[in-house]
């Protein structure tokens, strides 16, 4: 044991959120809405107050788990044309989690796809909406702290750092409403291991420690991880109103052109979508996610592969259309490696 290991208690290095700046311009913004766009105002209030609400009671998990930790909370990383936003990255003695929360309000269904569906009950009938995958949300995050923090020139050590990544970084998806019903009946078991409600979050990260061969760190290396974290942690200023204001048409040619429809196509916080809505499923195949940067390469006009359940394919960088229980989808072409 070293005796000078001297954290015994939950440490928060960074306790704001960017969520508090965006209730603030939304809140201030409605005195200049006009007023049919009010009622969508009034929602992204609610939505964003209910965020603010699971991160907090995320929080005081954390701070009340009597476990030595480092607690850094909406941290924004990027490097090069990679960037995340993460709710939680906590830093235990023998672990990095990558949290990410959701406070929402109905149950959710995970099909076998990975695909998340939120169901809300309303006058009697359930309503089912598509909501981003906070699983691949979190392996993108997991894949930008990778590119952070690999050894640059030592191509021994970069071999060694990803043979263990996974063992010293974890994806935790916390569901912070206690009232939320979740079907993972048909989820990959992947996923599955991910979950869990917020009041269970201790007892988890426990477990994860319980079921971990790697050695403890030292306060000083936990630390170190803490601070190079923070210097990689910049500021990110956003309008949050600007999608409420009355825009001039002439704009900018946009930079990612939709392989389908010919819209823009932009990498926003949850994710990367076409402006036009056309239906175009940008970061998956065969509900397998493609990283930021093979995504980026097919926008690019280059092809790039991904392995499948129907094994290893290669992605072209054009939209074909597949029918799906009745539904039309458009996604990447693809053609089986011989």
């Amino acid at each position: 044991m070293n005796l000078f290991n001297k954290i015994r208690e939950p440490v928060v290095i960074k306790s704001d959120s960017t969520a508090q700046e965006q209730l603030r311009q939304l809140v201030d913004f409605r005195e200049y809405i006009a007023e049919e766009d009010l009622e969508r105002l009034e929602q992204d209030i609610k939505s964003v107050e209910a965020g603010i609400a699971g991160e907090n009671a995320v929080l005081s998990e954390l701070e009340n788990s009597h476990m030595p930790m480092y607690i850094l909370h909406d941290i924004y990383l990027k490097q090069g044309e990679l960037s995340s936003q993460i709710d939680y990255l906590v830093i235990t003695k023998k672990l990095i989690l990558v949290i990410e929360c959701k406070n929402l309000s109905g149950n959710i269904s995970i099909d076998k796809h990975g695909d998340f569906t939120r169901i809300i009950r309303k006058g009697g009938i359930n309503h089912r909406e598509g909501i981003y995958s906070p699983y691949t949300q979190n392996q993108r995050h997991l894949e930008l702290i990778r590119e952070i923090r690999r050894p640059e020139k030592d191509l021994l050590a970069q071999a060694a750092f990803d043979k263990s990544f996974s063992d010293y970084h974890k994806s935790v998806i916390v569901f912070a409403n206690s009232k939320t019903v979740i079907n993972t009946r048909y989820a990959p078991q992947e996923i599955q291991d991910l979950l869990v409600k917020s009041d269970d979050l201790i007892n988890y990260i426990k477990t994860l420690h319980k079921n971990s061969n790697v050695p403890d760190m030292t306060d000083k290396e936990m630390q170190m991880l803490s601070d190079f974290f923070m210097s990689h942690h910049t500021e990110h200023p956003v309008d949050y109103t600007e999608k409420y204001r009355k825009k001039d048409k002439k704009t900018d040619s946009p930079e990612y052109i939709c392989p389908n429809c010919g819209g823009e196509v932009r990498q926003g916080q949850y994710g990367w979508y076409c402006k036009k809505k056309c239906g175009m499923r940008l970061e998956k195949v065969y509900g397998v996610p493609l990283t930021n940067r093979q995504i980026i390469s097919l926008l690019h006009g280059k092809t790039t592969t991904c392995k499948t359940k129907l094994g290893k394919v290669t992605v072209f960088p054009e939209a074909e259309e597949k029918h799906y229980q009745g539904k039309t989808l458009f996604q990447w072409r693809t053609e089986s490696k011989k």
